[in-house]
């Protein structure tokens, strides 16, 4: 190993890149004096990280710019001999333009490093409004647009407490209001209609108005009954002798 030649070639050495490894390679295995060393390529390879191809082409570089003087096969084991001339000799008029020197260089990626000047700057993206406009239902639906307007609701029918007031001031006997009220309902949610229950107590008071009060039925059991549905007169309840028995309206009792 010889410090003087490497720095020497540190100092001095008209290469760069792969040839200038190649040569602080062989000079680090040179004899000081004679400054000539005995390697072969695969070995100069190993130690430049280069490969045996790039290894020999460096070589060429620097035997054509006298800085190494190469005597092949010179060993017994066919192994070149390296001579490394004197920095005052070295010539870098002799380098190899950049293109055929491509592959003496390390292996590794290349970038590219020059800028790109002509680039227009893009434009900022116009805004987009975005309308949402409502939806129209469509029939079939789960909800309609009547589900969702603001319109006013129509007005509710006539509550069934209202119908009940007014059925039990046209039914003629005013007895058992309470249950009389729950049948009601019970009706008019089994499907009757209220105006048709009124109706009929309209007609069952007009048939009994002449009727003592204690004969005419309890509001309740005419709402059980459902009587009215019935379009006649209902028969009133005349007592003879104690026994309670039917007869047409109008006819005395015999």
């Amino acid at each position: 190993m010889s410090i003087k030649i490497m720095t020497e070639v540190w100092d001095h050495a008209p290469v760069e890149g792969g040839s200038l490894l190649v040569l602080l390679a062989l000079a680090d295995s040179s004899d000081e004096t004679s400054r000539t060393c005995f390697r072969g390529v695969t070995d100069l390879a190993k130690r430049a990280r280069l490969s045996d191809r790039q290894v020999i082409r460096c070589i060429r570089e620097m035997e054509k710019m006298g800085i190494v003087l190469v005597r092949r096969n010179a060993s017994p084991v066919k192994t070149n001999l390296y001579t490394l001339t004197r920095s005052e000799t070295w010539r870098s008029d002799i380098m190899s333009p950049p293109d055929e020197k491509a592959d003496m260089t390390f292996d590794a990626p290349r970038y590219d490093t020059h800028v790109i000047s002509d680039v227009t700057p893009m434009s900022p993206k116009p805004s987009v409004t975005v309308s949402i406009e409502p939806s129209v239902a469509r029939e079939g639906d789960l909800f309609s647009a009547s589900d969702t307007s603001t319109s006013a609701p129509p007005k509710p029918e006539k509550k069934t407490e209202d119908h009940f007031e007014t059925f039990w001031k046209a039914y003629p006997k005013k007895a058992g209001k309470v249950q009389a009220r729950r049948n009601f309902e019970r009706a008019v949610a089994a499907g009757a209609k209220p105006e048709d229950i009124i109706a009929g107590a309209e007609r069952y008071a007009d048939a009994t108005a002449n009727t003592d009060p204690q004969h005419i039925k309890w509001a309740q059991g005419w709402l059980t009954d459902e009587r009215w549905t019935e379009r006649a007169a209902p028969e009133p309840y005349r007592h003879y002798g104690g026994h309670r028995r039917s007869e047409p309206w109008g006819e005395v009792c015999r």
